[in-house]
């Protein structure tokens, strides 16, 4: 083999070395060196006028505060929405939906809508209560959970995700503001 093929095999193999340690590198920075955004339910309403009886449209307004010294892209699929602890498919309220949207670096005040239409609630597990409550001004718990893609890109071009489940439980009292929540996000990969 002549000189100058052995030594551009070698520069090859090194740089292709240096490349694939570098990329490493940063897909263990930037994806599993993410720290969970924070995610608060600040707001939860009925959007008015109220339909005819048996369904309920319900708006909530989520902050959601990024740590992290990059942006983050977040792909959410449907928020499901229910009225009891143990989320049985019989306590399933409504399901919403969320657009992609960009978390930008040590974003703090970041703030995304979703409405959902509670339907037919007499023939879901503590709907009456929740109808009651809503008209009368009196306490409702409700319990979220969403699944979401979280990506980020490394060098302006290699893309990194790590997928991402969020509970939230919501506690609130109707004609009052009072509004308390608790979200508790983990990486599943």
């Amino acid at each position: 083999m002549p000189k100058w093929k052995y030594r551009l095999m070698v520069s090859s193999i090194v740089v292709l070395l240096i490349s694939f340690l570098l990329l490493l590198f940063v897909s263990v920075v930037y994806g599993f060196g993410m720290s969970l955004p924070h995610i608060e339910v600040v707001a939860v309403d009925v959007v008015l006028p109220l339909p005819p009886e048996g369904s309920l449209p319900v708006r909530s307004l989520m902050r959601v505060n990024n740590p992290n010294r990059f942006s983050i892209l977040v792909h959410p699929t449907d928020i499901s929405i229910y009225s009891h602890p143990t989320r049985s498919p019989g306590s399933l309220l409504g399901v919403s939906t969320i657009p992609e949207h960009l978390l930008h670096a040590r974003e703090g005040a970041h703030t995304t809508e979703s409405v959902f239409v509670v339907r037919d609630l007499g023939s879901i597990e503590g709907g009456p209560l929740l109808a009651e409550a809503v008209l009368t001004g009196g306490p409702t718990f409700f319990y979220t959970r969403a699944k979401a893609e979280l990506t980020v890109m490394s060098l302006g071009f290699m893309s990194i995700g790590r997928a991402y489940i969020l509970e939230c439980t919501v506690l609130k009292y109707w004609g009052k503001d009072i509004l308390l929540s608790d979200c508790y996000g983990r990486f599943t990969r």
